[in-house]
C-alpha cells in the first residue's frame, strides 16, 4: 500500500525534530526506501522546511 505525500513528509519532518539524519539514517528510520525519501528532502528543502548542511564528506538535514 503506498502512503500519501503528507505521512511521508510529516514522519520526516517528526524524525528530523529528533536531529540531524542523513537520508539513509531517515530512511531506515521511518522504514522508506532511500530514493522516496530523497525526493520528498529535495521538496522540503525547496519549501524552506529543512536545511541540507555538509559536514565532512556527509549530507545531513535539519528542520530550519
Amino acid at each position: 500500500m503506498k502512503r500519501k505525500f503528507n505521512d511521508l513528509r510529516n514522519k520526516i519532518l517528526k524524525a528530523l525534530n529528533d536531529g540531524e539524519l542523513t537520508r539513509m539514517e531517515l530512511a531506515r528510520k521511518i522504514n522508506a526506501d532511500y530514493r522516496t525519501v530523497d525526493k520528498h528532502l529535495i521538496w522540503l528543502c525547496g519549501t524552506e522546511q529543512i536545511r541540507k548542511i555538509k559536514r565532512d564528506k556527509k549530507t545531513l538535514y535539519r528542520v530550519i
